[in-house]
């Protein structure tokens, strides 16, 4: 179990995402780089907000392909697919 897929269990909170052409999770909102005025993704290993309004917010901000899902609501291969692509693509 990835550190991210044990946070996202214990803790809860929502992940901003785009989701992948064949429906899953697909590229993940990491966070800002130190400038704080470029945005960073990933395909794991994501920023998990504890409040759903901030992450409207961002999600907004990246465009209207970026949605908001729940942590409770990503499934064991929701995961899997998230660290093969990493393995691919970061």
């Amino acid at each position: 179990m990835s550190k991210f897929e044990n946070s996202a269990i214990r803790n809860g909170g929502y992940i901003v995402h785009k989701p992948s052409q064949a429906g899953g999770v697909g590229t993940l909102f990491a966070g800002w780089d130190k400038s704080g005025e470029k945005y960073i993704f990933r395909h794991d290993n994501g920023m998990i907000f504890l409040d759903h309004d901030m992450a409207q917010t961002v999600a907004r901000a990246l465009g209207a392909e970026w949605k908001v899902k729940p942590c409770n609501e990503l499934t064991k291969s929701d995961f899997e697919t998230m660290e093969a692509l990493a393995a691919i693509f970061d």
